[in-house]
């Protein structure tokens, strides 16, 4: 089967078009900048902190409730990546801690959402 001049014109601007626009979706998403948000860690570890304190100082409460608290605790480092993990799916950027940021001014926090997916993951 040969193929006529027509065809071979239509194979080869197809061609063209399809490396020119390869070539424009590897030049945007190199001058893409990623953006950038924080999370105060800090707060997000006192919250469980605060919580498991609050259990383990009441008067009234069982040996297996008290065991059972601080097993939430181990396994929460764990929760935290999985939360800042789908928060930062959500957004599309890149977290970073908020102490490590020196400067910049109008850089997104997403402390909040990493709180509220928490409390879902762990039902409260």
């Amino acid at each position: 089967m040969r193929l006529t001049l027509r065809e071979w014109i239509v194979v080869a601007v197809a061609s063209l078009v399809c490396s020119a626009l390869v070539g424009v979706n590897a030049w945007y998403q190199r001058t893409q900048a990623q953006r950038i948000a924080t999370v105060d860690a800090r707060a997000v570890l006192q919250a469980k902190h605060r919580q498991v304190s609050e259990l383990l100082v009441k008067k009234d409460i069982s040996d297996e409730e008290r065991k059972a608290a601080v097993e939430s605790a181990a396994g929460y480092p764990a929760k935290v990546d999985q939360a800042v993990e789908a928060v930062r799916a959500r957004c599309r950027c890149v977290l970073v801690a908020r102490s490590l940021v020196v400067a910049g001014a109008g850089i997104d926090d997403y402390t909040a959402e990493v709180l509220d997916q928490l409390r879902a993951e762990l039902g409260r």
